[in-house]
């Protein structure tokens, strides 16, 4: 028996140079076959939020204030969640896409290792037993996974801020780079023999005496921070290529060889020890599981040995590793990976691949103590990321739920704008291409933003698309949260338009919560009722599901005036492993049919009278 249920649209017929009006893949398909998205990004945002001081963490391990981050600032993230184990969870570059802030009720998280996190009840943690809410309750319309004291937090490590850069971290810096890996010092007197034309070019005699000063290395970063912290002190040196793999910075004048001798002199500064040990890294440091330091200079060793020790970090010598010309010693750092972290958030050394965690696994966590309400409304920060995660004061945070179920990337989502001017132009241009191709049919507005966002008020940019497309004969049908916003474009609906509505929840405050700047249940419901009276086809989007049976309850309300239901499961949500999908789908399939509803498999040849069960859902028939 063929597996209808499985049906896979066949795409239409694609028209050469056309971008802004495209065809949708993956399960964006089952909703149509063509779209456009009007605006770039959407305001109708859920925000799962954080206190604007919390510490993020970024790629390098150096951590940033959540108020400070911005669009494109590369972050720590994690890759391939499932049930939280350590080693199913690792370690990834995570891109910033968009940033936004909104008002919500703060509450703290308090773990037993010390650990806090301020942020709002609907904020998302990796926990032992998966994705968790702040807050929630066991039954209701605000049923959800939430935290308790019985769950783990998965973790890294405490979070520090590192202290900006001094004089004296500079200086300490040059000296440990310089003297780990740098050559300074004079060579000679050599004979030499010298001509000058002032003297008939006969050769003369002379004892030469070279300075020299060059630092080589096969990383770039400490380089330039070398030769940046040098022209600090009115040293300027030269670049050069060593080899293939190597590249160096030197200079050959006295004066400036003795004044970067004079600058790498050994002081009793914090600062300049917290800079040294930078340097140091920099130049012999290694990281693989653990961390090394490695030299033989016994004054280099005992210097970082005191260091570790005067600021907190627990520290052994391995085995010496002797050679024919000299013994190496190695520092190992102990502490695990808690330790790690917090030596390169302290000195902030300058290559990056000798502090990135990419592809390790997290294995961390600490229990929770208490979630406390603190009683009091604020502004609160969130963020969408290429991974839809970060780390938040150490815990793996989640982030906004709605942009990361579209699986794309928008880098300026939350910051919902028009188009460039020529959108109108362009559009028009397309439009008429279809009109050429002689492809008709139904352009849905909109799938990564909503065309009837606060923002179309007063742009009108959805009106205007109306227009052009009904001008070269396409038809459009529209999906939105913006509810009564959208009665204004009422006159341009023909019987060959749709018109459609996201439903999720019937309770105002729950709206409120998943989706603040939408239009509350009741208006949607009211909008979609005026457009079935003005005789224009309408259909009902009941995706994501947050409550089954609320999702069934909306179906009894709505079904006078909804001509079809499109139904779907939620995605990349900790909530779909909460519902029973097979019984939802049998409930919902048995409701629609004694309400007179027939299924239909295929998304292409939907009609009035149908509802089509999303492949999401039907895997679970």
């Amino acid at each position: 028996m063929p597996q209808l249920d499985m049906f896979k649209p066949t795409p239409p017929p694609s028209v050469k140079g056309c971008t802004l009006i495209y065809t949708p893949k993956g399960r964006a398909r089952e909703y149509a076959a063509l779209a456009c998205n009007v605006y770039r990004g959407c305001d109708h945002q859920c925000s799962y939020c954080l206190d604007g001081d919390t510490l993020i963490l970024r790629h390098d391990l150096s951590a940033i204030r959540l108020r400070d981050l911005r669009v494109g600032d590369m972050l720590l993230g994690v890759s391939v969640l499932g049930a939280g184990r350590a080693n199913k969870t690792k370690f990834t570059p995570s891109k910033v896409e968009a940033i936004w802030t909104t008002r919500k009720p703060v509450y703290e998280i308090v773990l037993e290792n010390g650990m806090t996190a301020k942020c709002s009840g609907d904020h998302r943690w990796l926990t032992d037993r998966g994705w968790k809410f702040t807050v929630g309750t066991m039954s209701g319309p605000g049923r959800r996974p939430y935290l308790t004291t019985n769950n783990l937090v998965r973790l890294l490590s405490h979070p520090m801020l590192t202290p900006p850069e001094t004089e004296d971290y500079r200086l300490g810096y040059l000296s440990g780079i310089i003297r780990g890996d740098g050559h300074i010092g004079k060579h000679g007197p050599y004979p030499r023999t010298h001509t000058r034309k002032d003297r008939k070019n006969n050769p003369y005699f002379r004892n030469d005496t070279q300075w020299a000063f060059s630092l080589r290395l096969t990383d770039v970063e400490p380089l330039e921070r070398t030769k940046a912290y040098l022209a600090a002190f009115s040293i300027a040196v030269s670049t050069f290529q060593f080899n293939e793999t190597m590249f160096g910075i030197r200079t050959r004048i006295k004066r400036q060889v003795a004044q970067i001798k004079n600058l790498i002199a050994w002081r009793d500064t914090a600062e300049y020890t917290r800079g040294f040990m930078a340097g140091i890294y920099d130049a012999e440091g290694s990281f693989s599981h653990v961390l090394r330091i490695s030299n033989s200079d016994p004054e280099i060793l005992s210097f970082c040995e005191k260091a570790l020790s005067a600021n907190g970090f627990d520290h052994t010598q391995d085995v010496p590793h002797k050679s024919p010309n000299t013994t190496v010693h190695c520092i190992r750092l102990r502490g695990g990976r808690e330790s790690m972290v917090r030596f390169w958030q302290w000195c902030d050394p300058a290559i990056n691949r000798k502090r990135i965690l990419d592809g390790k696994s997290l294995k961390a966590q600490s229990r929770v103590a208490r979630i406390t309400d603190l009683g009091y409304t604020d502004v609160l920060y969130d963020i969408q990321t290429s991974t839809g995660n970060f780390i938040a004061n150490g815990m793996v945070s989640h982030n906004c739920y709605a942009p990361s179920a579209t699986r794309r990337n928008r880098d300026d989502f939350a910051a919902s704008s028009v188009r460039p001017g020529a959108f109108r132009a362009r559009l028009e241009t397309e439009a008429r291409k279809y009109r050429n191709a002689g492809i008709t049919g139904k352009v849905l507005l909109s799938f990564t933003c909503d065309p009837y966002q606060h923002l179309d008020v007063q742009e009108k940019v959805t009106r205007s698309a109306i227009q052009i497309l009904h001008r070269h004969g396409l038809n459009v049908e529209v999906l939105t949260k913006g509810g009564s916003r959208a009665l204004r474009d009422l006159d341009l609906f023909t019987p060959q338009d749709a018109f459609a509505t996201t439903l999720t929840l019937l309770d105002v405050r729950e709206s409120q919560k998943w989706e603040p700047s939408a239009a509350h249940p009741g208006d949607r419901i009211e909008t979609i009722k005026r457009f079935h009276e003005a005789g224009i086809p309408t259909w009902v989007s009941l995706e994501p599901v947050l409550n089954p049976y609320v999702a069934l309850d909306i179906v009894r309300l709505t079904y006078p005036y909804v001509d079809l239901y499109k139904l779907g499961t939620i995605n990349h949500h900790p909530l779909a492993k909460t519902i029973d999908w097979q019984r939802f789908a049998h409930n919902a399939i048995a409701l629609l049919k004694s309400l007179g509803y027939q299924r239909n498999t295929d998304p292409d040849t939907l009609e009035s009278g149908q509802f089509y069960i999303k492949r999401d859902l039907a895997r679970y028939l």
